[in-house]
């Protein structure tokens, strides 16, 4: 017989996207417990335990405790960290090699 969380979630989902990218089970992760919420403002991390329907995931903290809620909340460790500014692309162009004279 199926778990619960089947029975009321659906099948689990390959992936879903997160804050910073795709998230997977068994990916490490981090969030941010913030003080609008109640929190102390701290990054936890935590691996994913398992993904649901709708962009959901749940995660187990290191410390123990463990949530479920919103993937786009859940930052990847393998990302770039929150507040990074986006990558930018290489400029185009030949590459300038600056060289020292050197007397023979």
């Amino acid at each position: 017989m199926g778990s619960c969380e089947s029975f009321f979630f659906g099948p689990e989902p390959d992936g879903v996207e997160g804050a910073n990218g795709q998230i997977t089970k068994g990916l490490r992760v981090q969030t941010q417990y913030t003080i609008a919420e109640g929190g102390d403002g701290r990054w936890y991390m935590g691996t994913v335990q398992r993904l649901y329907a709708g962009n959901k995931c749940k995660i187990c903290y290191d410390d123990g405790d463990s949530w479920t809620g919103n993937a786009r909340e859940v930052w990847s460790l393998n990302g770039p960290p929150p507040g990074a500014p986006p990558p930018q692309a290489m400029p185009m162009g030949v590459p300038v090699v600056q060289g020292i004279p050197v007397n023979v």
